[in-house]
């Protein structure tokens, strides 16, 4: 698998749809902050599972696993990291 180059301009929400592109295959016409992930956006719980580990992998965090049963939206993921990161 190749890993994910991003870039440090790039704000969180722009990261996430990079990555749901990336790793997952979801087309960018497809990705807004309202778009539900499985309902939506087609992700099966294999492809959370890679989405998680994408996710933790590019920007340095632990998602808990109770956070990502929560998580149903593509605001819902960004917001998870901002706080994550906010919290340091």
């Amino acid at each position: 698998m190749a890993e994910l180059q991003l870039r440090s301009d790039e704000g969180t929400g722009e990261r996430v749809a990079r990555i749901l592109q990336d790793s997952v295959g979801v087309e960018a016409e497809r990705i807004r902050p309202d778009a539900r992930l499985v309902e939506d956006l087609g992700i099966d719980s294999l492809d959370r599972i890679e989405l998680v580990f994408e996710l933790e992998s590019a920007f340095g965090i632990e998602i808990p696993d109770q956070a990502v049963a929560q998580v149903q939206t593509v605001e819902d993921i960004v917001s998870r990291i901002d706080a994550v990161l906010a919290a340091g």
